[in-house]
This record gives C-alpha cells, structure tokens and sequence, in this order.
C-alpha cells in the first residue's frame, strides 16, 4: 500500500478494506495510525458492505473472460489492458470516467490522430487541470449521489426494506453458518449463531459481544432478534480455519444445538 497508493496517490483520509487477516493485523493498524488514515472494515460475511468493489471485480471478471477464452491461464497478459478500458469509459453514475476525475483530462487513446492540446508552459497546463477538475468534479459527487438515491429506493422498493428493529441491549442470532470441522456439510449446520448481545447500533450496522467479551461489528440485516430468560452468550470465533474434531453436532456449543 506504501508503494503503490501513498507514493502514488498521496495520503487518503480513509480506506475501506474486508475484514482479512492481512488488514486486521496490529501492523496494518499501526501502519494506518502512523499515517493518519481512518480504517472503515466492512461487516463480515456480508459483500454489499463494499459493493462498489464487488462490482467492478464483476465487470473486470466479464472483460477478462472475452480475451481468455480459450487459455485461461493467459489472464495476466490482458489485465491492465482491461484495467485501463475501465477507467477510461464513461461511468453512468459519475458522467465522466474515472481517468477524467482523476487526471482532469481525457486520456489519449491508441486511434487518437488529432495533436495534443498545446500550452506554452507548465503553469498553463495545470492551471487549466485545477479548472477542469474544479469543474468536473462538483458534477460528478452530484451525479452519484443521485445514482446512490436511486439504486437505494429501487433495492428498498424490491426487498421490502424497513426500518432495523434491533436496538442496544438486545439478544439476537447472527446468520452465519457454524465452522465446519472434520470436512462436514455446511447445509446440515444451524444458519444462525448465538444469541449475542448488542453493544451499540449504527445506520446500517450493529456491535455484538460474547461470553468472553469479545466484539464483533456485523450488518444488521444478518440479525434477528430472540427472547431468552436466561441468556447465555454464544462464543465468537476468530477469523481462520476451524479446529479439526470429532465433527457432529455434539461438538457445537450449547446454544447452538438448542435451536437446530
């Protein structure tokens, strides 16, 4: 990251990243604090949570598939043609492409003909890259915000989407299939984990502790919540493979097989 973004790009105020070791780490969080960047970890076991990079995986998965049709293992060889298609198409959301929000610039493309825009001095031409930026860029935040809208009223109108009625304090069940140890099925094992009790509840996501004090921040639509008298909290696993057992359901913790 030191490499290829700072060095680069300069310092970002914040990063999104999934919730993988790599960025879990203490290294990673002292790298980030050294450097003055905000970490935001998406909810685990929930893609949505970072869906604009979801998406373009998608679409470079798409793209890469015309030209590896026939060698897949030839990927590596068309990636950053494919890259660069990317960033110079126009974006439906934005209006522009991201090289153009980016460079304040159209990129010059292999079929160009025309000559290069010409300025007498440096101080024109970034002179006139702040301009178009500063033009370009209010533009485009507006366009996205506007897509954001509409998506989020069309995904709302389709799935019936209410209001979280989870609130600080409640025990709830977490949707996350049980580990499977000793190579058993997962479709055979309880969906739902817990209960576990809500710490503290955000927009769109809630933080949940178990027996040990041990907190995990999840999507709230992966919770639901459960009546018990005398709760006892289920154990949140740490990330990675589970331990190797007997296997069955004698091995699940209580909770767990009381609600299969």
């Amino acid at each position: 990251m030191r490499d290829q973004v700072l060095t680069v790009y300069g310092v970002p105020e914040e990063v999104v990243t999934d919730q993988g070791v790599q960025f879990m780490s203490g290294e990673f969080a002292n790298f980030l604090k050294s450097s003055g960047i905000k970490h935001c970890p998406t909810s685990p076991f929930h893609p949505a949570s970072d869906g604009l990079t979801e998406r373009y995986n998608r679409t470079l998965m798409n793209a890469l598939r015309c030209f590896t049709e026939e060698k897949p293992e030839n990927w590596t060889e068309y990636i950053q043609s494919c890259v660069f298609a990317y960033r110079s198409s126009k974006q439906q959301s934005t209006g522009y492409s991201p090289f153009e929000l980016l460079k304040a610039r159209t990129p010059r493309m292999g079929i160009d003909v025309c000559p290069l825009h010409s300025v007498n001095n440096h101080d024109d031409l970034l002179e006139e890259a702040f301009r178009i930026a500063s033009r370009i860029r209010p533009v485009a935040r507006e366009n996205i915000k506007k897509s954001q809208e509409k998506s989020k009223k069309n995904y709302d109108k389709a799935n019936h989407v209410e209001a979280t009625p989870v609130k600080e304090k409640d025990f709830v069940m977490w949707l996350r299939p049980a580990p499977v140890a000793g190579g058993g099925s997962q479709k055979l094992k309880p969906p739902f984990q817990g209960p576990y009790l809500v710490e503290s509840v955000s927009d769109k996501t809630a933080r949940i502790s178990d027996q040990t004090g041990r907190c995990q921040i999840v999507n709230v639509d992966q919770l639901k919540i459960t009546k018990v008298d005398d709760p006892h909290l289920g154990v949140l696993r740490k990330r990675g493979r589970p331990r190797k057992s007997g296997g069955g359901c004698d091995n699940l913790p209580a909770t767990l097989r009381d609600i299969r």
